[in-house]
């Protein structure tokens, strides 16, 4: 398949795409807003696009976790420190809530697999960690991984340093 933003015909797929955001672009309808058929040149009917943000939000342990967090990067490191925290705590509330939310984790890899067992044969793109989120399904449940292809956009995966911290996380 290829883009159609130099106005050629968008093609029809016999498969779909599936597309998983990553931090951040957590509302739905961002794969409209980013206009994803006309770069993938694909019809809209060919995209779905999977979100999780409500199996994140309003977790208490997230919201305990980042409110510690920048209290003591504000007593150890000064004011600055707690305002770099304020800053990234968009980014710390999706990773932390993921990996340490009671149930928000099984939830999420539960909703996944649903949608790739509705559309079979499909094309997962994870970008960051919605390559996460698809990465860690597919291993953890092969049986979904057969009929599927995954590309990874921005993948924290390929990182030793994260790697090393999230190998106790994922399989």
């Amino acid at each position: 398949w290829g883009s159609h933003l130099d106005g050629a015909a968008p093609v029809r797929l016999a498969m779909k795409i599936i597309l998983i955001h990553g931090i951040g672009h957590n509302n739905p309808g961002w794969s409209a807003a980013l206009e994803a058929d006309k770069i993938l040149g694909v019809q809209k009917a060919d995209i779905v696009e999977f979100t999780y943000e409500d199996l994140m939000e309003n977790n208490w342990v997230n919201r305990t976790l980042v409110w510690g967090a920048r209290i003591a990067a504000s007593y150890y490191a000064g004011p600055a420190a707690a305002l770099a925290a304020t800053t990234a705590q968009g980014y710390v509330n999706d990773i932390l809530t993921y990996f340490v939310g009671p149930g928000v984790r099984q939830s999420i890899l539960s909703r996944l697999i649903t949608v790739l067992e509705d559309h079979p044969n499909s094309i997962v793109i994870g970008f960051s960690l919605g390559s996460v989120l698809a990465y860690e399904t597919l291993k953890t449940y092969p049986e979904c991984a057969k009929d599927h292809v995954l590309i990874t956009l921005g993948c924290p995966l390929g990182s030793p340093t994260l790697h090393l911290l999230l190998k106790r996380f994922l399989k």
